[in-house]
């Protein structure tokens, strides 16, 4: 499984101050899903959901959607997304409502030569020296709704 560096994306890492969302993983797999997964965790390391997300393209224009109960969100790739190196992919995924970042972005995902590609990418809430936001319960049900989601999915195997 190739690494996000050896298909040519990157981290582009959060250089402001105080909470915000870190980078935490990413993968890659070749696959017929021409996807990317993000996930979203609070600090304590649960599914975070109704937190919204961004595909940002190179022509500027984004898609914004909020994570489910299972903290994720997930955007399709179409033939736009083809890209060959030096050039990087046409996507770029962060925490956020649309030109507005609350974090970390992974750069550069799309369909190297063209090849379906399913990513897989990560972020979680750091304070940061910052304070907590305050409890919504809303974040509250939308970790109990992953959980169980989790649960269910493993049951099913």
């Amino acid at each position: 499984m190739p690494t996000l560096e050896e298909v040519f994306a990157r981290v582009e890492p959060y250089t402001g101050s105080g909470p915000h969302y870190d980078f935490m993983g990413g993968s890659v797999v070749a696959d017929q899903n021409c996807r990317v997964l993000v996930t979203v965790l609070n600090e304590h390391g649960f599914p975070q959901a109704g937190i919204k997300v961004t595909n940002m393209r190179v022509d500027a224009q984004w898609e914004c959607i909020e994570t489910n109960g299972a903290g994720q969100a997930e955007f399709f790739m179409g033939k736009g997304s083809k890209f060959s190196p030096p050039d990087q992919g046409p996507h770029t995924v962060y925490v956020g409502d649309g030109p507005k970042r609350l974090g970390a972005a992974v750069v550069g995902l799309g369909l190297l030569y063209g090849h379906h590609m399913d990513y897989s990418v990560g972020f979680k809430y750091t304070l940061n020296g910052g304070t907590p936001p305050p409890p919504d319960s809303t974040e509250n049900k939308g970790c109990i709704v992953g959980l169980l989601e989790f649960i269910l999915g493993m049951l099913k195997r």
